[in-house]
């Protein structure tokens, strides 16, 4: 970026998770996957780095170098209030406009989808929202009231297509920390599932496809001992020989087990917006094999960095064909796009691109 005058941020985070939300495992079993929250963190942080005057708006015991304003001392998932969190989040709502008002910001971002439409044309001061989540039919019953009320922030284009018409002053992709991911061009004969046991990540289909390319699957993530998904459709099928449950793990201790695999696999049965696992996998060299869902498109360069296939049959026969891809462009795909430097990038620039159609 260039050394543009520097702004006045207001971050406008949660208090359902403490920022940023580690331990992350606290708060898996309320299916909360901390990921708006982990980036809202660390945009908070590099937008401090970078000189600007940031102010967070997130529970008290976060921890950030911005300046912290809070409504509920600490995060409301660790309190008897988490079944009243709505209203908490309001409340932080409205302190974030009321200091708006006064003319305390530049520009505020909000990291609601939803929330912070109807508060926005309330101030002179522009907001703009990062999409974190699906546009579910939920949020386009609202949103379709609010298209013009603040800017918004896609993190893939895919995410798009259901609300073309909403303000979009930009797609900014989720970035991670490259550095921190080890890399291995030397891989053993395995696969790996990574992500929350629930249907809509396609844990099943994840089994499917093993069993039909005849290959071992190590699946990571938290589950719901009691759910009927895990019950009936997933422990059956672990059996840890070739199906190996390895349960929830910290990145840290997640990131090798990504290096040595063939492949990463992801059969995904929604429009993932994202995909951070996937960035992630491709950092250590792995190649990702995806169903043609949401975003993977655009993660997955096919036939380069993995396959982008239709059905599990055509997945099963990518892994066949994973020898072929190089880990070394994997990992450039994500030092290209899907950096924690490329991220900050993208939101500055909307910043000064918001505030510059403002004027």
């Amino acid at each position: 970026m260039t050394n543009e005058n520097k702004l006045r941020i207001a971050i406008v985070a949660s208090n359902v998770m403490h920022i940023p939300p580690e331990p992350i495992e606290k708060y898996v079993p309320k299916g909360w996957s901390g990921a708006p929250e982990s980036i809202a963190s660390i945009l908070t942080e590099e937008l401090v780095t970078r000189g600007h005057d940031v102010t967070l708006f997130a529970s008290g015991d976060s921890q950030t170098r911005a300046k912290l304003v809070s409504i509920a001392e600490t995060a409301t998932s660790a309190t008897p209030y988490f079944k009243d969190h709505r209203d908490y989040e309001h409340a932080l709502i409205s302190k974030a406009y009321q200091m708006a008002a006064a003319g305390k910001f530049d520009i505020l971002h909000s990291h609601f989808d939803v929330r912070t439409a109807g508060y926005a044309p309330l101030v002179s001061t522009p907001t703009v929202s990062t999409l974190h989540g699906p546009l579910s039919d939920h949020v386009k019953n609202i949103l379709q009231h609010f298209k013009k009320s603040q800017y918004y922030i896609s993190i893939s284009d895919a995410q798009r297509k259901p609300l073309p018409g909403l303000q979009y002053i930009s797609t900014v992709y989720n970035g991670i920390d490259v550095e921190a991911v080890p890399f291995s061009d030397k891989k053993e004969d395995y696969l790996v599932f990574a992500g929350r046991i629930h249907e809509q990540k396609g844990v099943v289909e994840a089994i499917e496809a093993a069993k039909k390319a005849n290959c071992k699957l190590l699946i990571f993530g938290s589950h719901d001992p009691e759910s009927d998904y895990w019950l009936g459709k997933v422990k059956p099928l672990i059996d840890q020989k070739q199906i190996i449950y390895k349960g929830f793990v910290s990145k840290k201790e997640l990131y090798p087990y990504y290096a040595k695999a063939r492949a990463f696999i992801f059969p995904i049965q929604w429009e993932e917006p994202f995909g951070l696992v996937v960035a992630e996998a491709m950092a250590t060299g792995t190649p990702v094999i995806a169903l043609k869902k949401g975003s993977m498109p655009e993660l997955v360069e096919d036939g380069k960095t993995g396959f982008v296939c239709d059905t599990v049959e055509q997945m099963a026969e990518a892994v066949k064909k994973v020898g072929q891809i190089n880990p070394v462009d994997c990992r450039q795909r994500v030092e290209g796009l899907f950096t924690i430097e490329k991220m900050i990038d993208g939101y500055e620039k909307a910043y000064y691109d918001i505030l510059n159609q403002s004027q």
